[in-house]
């Protein structure tokens, strides 16, 4: 120990001496909380968000005293968990991992701060859980677990607490897709199956331009899209917020063996309604024909949004077949054993003929 000596303001002497240095520590972990900044804000995701934003969120460790804990570090994750309780790790994307802070003189003692955080798919219902997943204690603890302080339930915080959600809303539209390809065209008459195109944002939520049908907000959910997204703006078509998709035929080869690119283009043309307005994502385009046969044709959707902007998509290849009969075709024949066959017993080998529509010729 060192000592010094002065005046005392009555004359009086005193000294002072310094102690050995020592530690303060916490006690057990026991509480997670959502961390408040000095300036009060609770660092937690907005409840009405469009997919992809980021948000900035935290959490604050205390041990059972309530104090900071912040001689210790600890791992903090965060993890998505949707309206029905089930964790969805992929729906939460950015630094999902972080931790806690162990300078005992900072504000954030303790404190996991997540600043790139964003929820991806849509729905309302969802929370963002915080859990204390594992603590390391070089060289004191070299193979501690959290158990060996808590021996509980890891601590952990729901964000937002008790029966608030966070609504997540569809991103800007920013692809096409065939939900329904295009199938096999018979000669003059309609498509059995009908193809519908999608239209999807850049996680591939369903771009509707409006909220959750038959909830309690579904009409502020629409509002915060149509301020925040201008293609959704658009007051142009016969309800607010639908798409106009356009099919356009790509022309396939007259040569069913193969198509090439120097081998010449059917003359064919696609019949019906080829344009249409989506209606909950979805456009389907029904009664679509082709007059004449081709093989290798290509369906290509494209959409023109509002405040400029345009994108579009390929089908897969597709036939157009004739319905002129070429020939007929003995598949099978009789037996040619020379025997005779009794009326009432069945040929072994029963004859079969087909009619060949007519191939497509150059």
């Amino acid at each position: 120990l060192s000592g010094s000596s002065t005046c005392a303001p009555y004359g009086a002497a005193f000294s002072t001496v310094d102690s050995a240095p020592f530690d303060v520590s916490n006690k057990p972990l026991s509480l997670a909380a959502v961390y408040v900044t000095q300036t009060q804000e609770r660092l937690e995701p907005p409840r009405r968000m469009l997919a992809g934003t980021v948000f900035t969120a935290g959490v604050r460790l205390l041990d059972s005293s309530a104090f900071a804990l912040g001689s210790r570090p600890y791992n903090v994750r965060a993890v998505a968990v949707d309206r029905f309780g089930v964790r969805r790790p992929e729906a939460l994307t950015g630094t999902t991992l972080q931790k806690t802070s162990t300078d005992l003189a900072a504000y954030d003692a303790g404190a996991a701060v997540f600043t790139d955080l964003a929820l991806l798919a849509i729905g309302v219902g969802w929370k963002v859980k915080f859990e204390v997943e594992s603590i390391c204690l070089p060289p004191r603890l070299p193979n501690c677990t959290l158990l060996e302080f808590f021996p509980l339930a890891a601590p952990a915080v729901m964000v937002p607490s008790g029966a608030d959600s966070l609504i997540v809303l569809h991103a800007m539209p920013s692809r096409l897709l065939f939900a329904q390809q295009p199938s096999l065209f018979t000669q003059g008459e309609k498509m059995a199956v009908p193809p519908i195109v999608q239209i999807l944002d850049r996680f591939d939520n369903p771009v509707t331009c409006k909220g959750e049908v038959g909830t309690s907000h579904e009409v502020t959910d629409s509002d915060f899209i149509k301020t925040r997204l201008l293609p959704c703006q658009d007051l142009s078509f016969t309800a607010p917020g639908r798409f106009k998709i356009r099919l356009t035929l790509l022309p396939g080869c007259a040569n069913p063996i193969g198509c090439g690119p120097d081998d010449p283009r059917a003359d064919v043309a696609l019949s019906g309604t080829p344009v249409a307005e989506t209606i909950t994502s979805f456009a389907e385009f029904p009664g679509l024909t082709m007059q004449s046969a081709a093989v290798f044709n290509v369906l290509s959707a494209s959409v023109t949004l509002n405040g400029g902007g345009s994108f579009s998509v390929s089908s897969v290849t597709f036939d157009s077949l004739s319905t002129d009969f070429d020939l007929l075709l003995v598949e099978a024949c009789p037996s040619d054993s020379g025997s005779s066959v009794p009326v009432a017993l069945q040929l072994l080998v029963p004859p079969r003929v087909s009619g060949v529509f007519k191939r497509v010729t150059v």
